[in-house]
């Protein structure tokens, strides 16, 4: 069952244009890459598809029901949503950022450090683990660089143990260590059965981490989605971003790199 759909979205802000007709689904297994350049309305669909804003025109569906006849809560416990460069403007203590995860699950907390049971506890922890900051559970939120702070942030949305995440630049201002740490969490929360859709920059990440990748276009359209490597290989990349990609692979993995802009001469940049 597919257990998160966009269907024929239309967006407009400031009269223009975000969206047109974009499609976006996802089922328990899929790890998919919604990519596409600066502007193409990445994260307003992945904003609709939260819930957090209204479309123009369109519907999300969530196990094909509107999005709108879930509850707050039902919705709270089932999709998980960390925001791009999500971030936390209280001198808390990490564990306690994390802990304010399990809030959907809360059945009626004294409060959010109160009362917790042990499965709480227990997802806790592990989302503490899986995002490698136990080791920083004591330190002031504030006080850790943005690095750290970006996996506490995604620590706190998976600790609440959503069957959906949706992910908007999560790997963004990471070093290359937790960069392929964060995509191959994500990869193996999908091969567990969650449905995640992550929005990536990193062309080598989404190709070499994702199961499917859907491609906006500069004017909000759906310009691919499909496999990543019958993707890579179309041409379509190269088209939308306006680039020359170097392809490659290693270990039987893809990779692609923006080599050169379209409009460049061949030679490269002039001296």
């Amino acid at each position: 069952m597919t257990r998160l759909a966009a269907l024929d979205i239309h967006m407009r802000r400031g009269g223009r244009p975000v969206l047109t007709g974009a499609g976006l689904s996802v089922t328990g297994g899929e790890c998919v890459g919604l990519i596409g350049p600066n502007g193409a309305g990445k994260s307003t669909l992945l904003s609709i598809m939260a819930g957090l804003a209204t479309p123009d025109g369109g519907s999300v569906l969530m196990d094909d029901q509107p999005l709108g006849s879930w509850t707050r809560a039902q919705r709270a416990r089932r999709l998980g949503f960390l925001e791009q460069g999500a971030d936390c403007h209280w001198p808390l203590s990490v564990e306690r950022v994390v802990t304010l995860g399990r809030l959907p699950h809360a059945n009626g907390w004294a409060g959010p450090w109160s009362g917790e049971t042990a499965a709480d506890r227990a997802a806790i922890a592990r989302a503490m683990e899986r995002c490698d900051v136990t080791a920083l559970s004591g330190r002031n939120v504030l006080k850790l660089s943005g690095g750290e702070r970006a996996r506490v942030m995604l620590a706190r949305v998976l600790a609440g143990e959503p069957d959906i995440l949706l992910a908007d630049e999560p790997a963004a201002g990471l070093d290359p260590y937790h960069q392929l740490q964060v995509m191959e969490l994500l990869a193996a929360l999908a091969r567990g059965g969650m449905a995640v859709i992550v929005v990536l920059h990193d062309l080598s990440l989404a190709l070499r981490h994702c199961t499917r990748l859907c491609l906006l276009s500069a004017d909000g359209r759906v310009a691919a989605d499909g496999p990543p490597v019958p993707l890579l290989n179309g041409g379509i990349i190269e088209q939308v971003y306006g680039v020359e990609l170097l392809r490659g692979g290693h270990q039987g993995m893809p990779y692609a790199l923006p080599w050169r802009r379209l409009d460049m001469p061949a030679g490269g940049p002039a001296p």
